[in-house]
């Protein structure tokens, strides 16, 4: 190998990721070259004498000030950025859960509605009563809930199980001028879920309304229980009643 491929390579391979043969002959060269062995020291020599001679002057205040300033203004903004994907991540699952609520809450408003019609002339009851007592007596360890008779102005003609979206709820049946009235009660449904409906207040109690397929859904909660009522009554009647 000739000096200067030895001097070239040895330069610019100073610190390598990869040891090639032309390094290592490149080495060999110079252990065996008097004259490029000397040249290296020579230039070993005047590097160590530079490093020696040169003064290192502190940075002026101004700009350590600026570069500081800068390096917090880059934290800073990679904070925020940070922050603000988390928020976004967070309010798209709370988004997500929320809607998924109110479309569980708006499904079993639905099949309350189909219940009511599919056992109209009191077909399935189960226990025929107008004794609230009784009927509250029935539904002991039918429910995990404490079931509570409402005095409506309506004729209480017995009550059933009912089973939705695998919840059991209790369901009074009801009697006002000739229509019946289906009173559902559960511990799981929240008025305050539906999308769709007005809320009105009747005897100061906050109502939601709905009507699906010409019959009007009555929601309120009351002591921990939410109270579904459903009717082909008007609502002016049915505000009467509750």
């Amino acid at each position: 190998m000739k000096c200067k491929d030895s001097r070239r390579i040895n330069y610019s391979a100073e610190y390598p990721h990869v040891v090639t043969g032309d390094m290592l002959e490149a080495k060999r060269h110079i252990n065996e070259c008097t004259e490029c062995r000397e040249f290296f020291e020579a230039e070993k020599s005047f590097g160590s004498l530079l490093r020696q001679k040169i003064v290192k002057d502190k940075a002026p205040d101004e700009l350590r000030q600026q570069i500081f300033k800068t390096s917090a203004r880059n934290i800073r903004a990679k904070l925020l950025y940070r922050l603000l994907s988390a928020a976004a991540i967070l309010i798209l699952f709370a988004g997500g859960y929320i809607l998924k609520m109110h479309s569980d809450t708006n499904s079993l408003i639905g099949k309350i509605v189909n219940d009511h019609i599919n056992f109209l002339s009191y077909s399935g009851i189960q226990v025929t009563s107008s004794n609230p007592d009784e009927v509250k007596r029935w539904f002991g360890g039918r429910v995990d809930f404490g079931v509570n008779v409402p005095a409506l102005s309506a004729r209480l003609k017995g009550a059933r199980l009912c089973l939705l979206d695998k919840k059991r709820l209790a369901l009074l049946f009801y009697e006002h001028n000739g229509s019946q009235i289906s009173l559902f009660m559960t511990g799981e449904l929240n008025p305050e879920r539906l999308l769709s409906g007005k809320e009105v207040e009747v005897r100061g109690k906050k109502v939601r309304v709905v009507e699906q397929k010409g019959y009007n859904l009555l929601l309120w909660r009351d002591r921990g229980l939410t109270y579904a009522l459903v009717s082909d009554l008007s609502l002016d009647e049915l505000k009467k009643i509750i």
